[in-house]
Parts: C-alpha cells; sequence; structure tokens
C-alpha cells in the first residue's frame, strides 16, 4: 500500500518530468508615427564670459569645502593619541610591529593626563624629557615615577646613563637600583639623607643602536604624571635624561634600575617640613662602585 508521503513524493517526481507546453498570445505594438511630428524646442541661453567663471570659482569652491568637511570628518573619529600626547604606550608592541619610532598609543580613561611609558622588554636608544610641568593639586601619589614590578628583583631599567637635572619636586626618593657610578652634587634640599651602599657594581655601556627603538624627545609640554614603567621585563636604553622638570602635588620616585652612571645635578627638592625630615631621600637600596656627593645644601623650602 502507498502511504500519503510516497504519494506526494511521486507526484513531484512525474510533475518535474512533465513538459510545459504554453501557448503565448502574440501581440504588437502599434507604430507612433513620431518622425512626422515636430518636437518642440528647448530654450538654451546663453551666459556671458564673466559669469560662467564666477560659477566655475563658486562650484570649485563648493567641491573643496565639501571635500575639506569630509576630510575632517574622517580624521576627527580617529582618537589613536600621538606621542608624546598624555597615553598608555608600549615600546615592545611598537619593536614587535618593526617600527623604528614610537608614534602612537592608547587612551587610558582612569589617567588621561598621564604619560605613562611602558618601555619592558625594548632596546631603545635614548628617552631625553625636558622642561615638562607635572603634577596637579590632589589625587596623586608621586608626580614623576620610574619603577619596575613589587618587590622587583628582575626587571630594571638597564642604561649606560641617567640624567636628573634642574628637577624642582617636593620630594626625591632614590630606591632599589644599582649604579656604578653615582653622583650627586650642586643640590639643594629640605633635608637629605644618603645612604648609599658601597658595593661592586658592573659599568653598563649601550652596545649600539641596531634594532634599538626612537622614541622621541619630549619638550615644553605638560601632565598629570609622568611613568616609565619596567614592570613587563628588563629594558635597556643608552641614556635618560630628566631635564628641567618641574613637579607639584606629589613627589618623584626613581627605582628599579641598574646604569653604568646616575647623575642628579641642580635640582631643588622640598616639602617644607624642615630640614630634620628628610626631602631628598638615597635608599640603602642602592649600590654604587663609586660615590660622589658634593656642595648638597640644606635649606628650608616648599615646592608647591
Amino acid at each position: 500500500m502507498t502511504t500519503p508521503e510516497e504519494t506526494w513524493i511521486k507526484s513531484k517526481a512525474e510533475s518535474t518530468d512533465k513538459k510545459l507546453s504554453l501557448k503565448y498570445k502574440k501581440w504588437k505594438i502599434p507604430a507612433l508615427a513620431l518622425t512626422k511630428r515636430k518636437l518642440p524646442k528647448i530654450p538654451f541661453f546663453k551666459l556671458p564670459k564673466k559669469t560662467k567663471k564666477m560659477m566655475a570659482i563658486t562650484y570649485s569652491a563648493v567641491a573643496i569645502g565639501f571635500i575639506m568637511t569630509m576630510f575632517l570628518i574622517v580624521s576627527g573619529t580617529d582618537d589613536t593619541p600621538l606621542y608624546p600626547d598624555p597615553a598608555d604606550y608600549y615600546t615592545s608592541q611598537a619593536q614587535a610591529a618593526g617600527m623604528e619610532n614610537l608614534v602612537g598609543g592608547e587612551l587610558n580613561s582612569i589617567n588621561t593626563q598621564t604619560l605613562n611609558l611602558f618601555i619592558g622588554n625594548s632596546r631603545i636608544h635614548n628617552i631625553y624629557m625636558n622642561d615638562l610641568e607635572i603634577g596637579k593639586d590632589s589625587g596623586l601619589n608621586t608626580s614623576l615615577w620610574i619603577t619596575g614590578s613589587d618587590g622587583n628583583t628582575t626587571n630594571y631599567l638597564k642604561c649606560e646613563t641617567l640624567i636628573i637635572n634642574g628637577l624642582v619636586a617636593p620630594t626625591l626618593e632614590i630606591k632599589n637600583g644599582q649604579a656604578h657610578f653615582l653622583i650627586v652634587t650642586n643640590n639643594v634640599a629640605d633635608g637629605n639623607s644618603f645612604s648609599t651602599t658601597t658595593a661592586t657594581v658592573s659599568s653598563i655601556l649601550f652596545g649600539g643602536t641596531r634594532g634599538a627603538l626612537t622614541i622621541p624627545d619630549v619638550s615644553g609640554s605638560d601632565y598629570d604624571r609622568l611613568i616609565i614603567n619596567t614592570s613587563a621585563g628588563n629594558s635597556t636604553c643608552g641614556t635618560l635624561t630628566l631635564n628641567n622638570i618641574k613637579s607639584y602635588g606629589a613627589g618623584v620616585i626613581i627605582s628599579d634600575f641598574i646604569v653604568g652612571t646616575l647623575r642628579i645635578n641642580n635640582s631643588v627638592i622640598g616639602d617644607g617640613t624642615g630640614i630634620d625630615v628628610a626631602s631628598f631621600i638615597i635608599r640603602s637600596s642602592v649600590d654604587s662602585s663609586n660615590i660622589t656627593l658634593t656642595n648638597n645644601a640644606e635649606r628650608a623650602i616648599t615646592v608647591q
């Protein structure tokens, strides 16, 4: 017995085998004797040459304006910060991408006015920062911070030379580092405390710029904070220079470094607590083979 499903399938199969034979009725389109009629003439206005020229200029201006508007709209949608705008910058990513210069960064919604350089696992030629204004009235623990990981024993900033010259800040703390030469001269502070440990420290020499990332110089900018972070891994550089940087609202901490020469000169440090409570501190966690401490004065100073 044939089931309804089999009957339906059979009927579908049979219907595909049938040839369709449709008879169409022929239609004729009546001819129109258009050629026997005269078409109306379209009026044509002849414009003076001066008017044509003015119209051409006007249309060109409109076109240029449209193109510029579209360019601004498109460019305005790209909010990628460019160095040294306040943002997070990852030097290892730039090197992995085959870039020779640090260019783009990532916005940080938490610290929108912080210049944050993540330089771990990178080889960098030089870092030069000059005439910067850093700080704000409240909400900061540090205004300028060079740091690795908490309790760092492996990830360091390794440079041939680290220079801090002409710094103005409420406090300056140097800790957890090594410098073959430590030179601290011609500074004035609201109290000094230098507890450097004498130890054998190898001198660091930068082996050349091949494969090194270039970080453009920064000059005349202002930020809430400046952070140089090596927590992701060791970083190598030729010279890191912090020149004529003025900060307020929080102090400066330099830590997690191994350098050939650490030079701190011509700086003014003071938080107004008096010379019995040091504002300029070098901790005993800083080792050095050659230590020079000359002409470092103490006097009541308040940086605010």
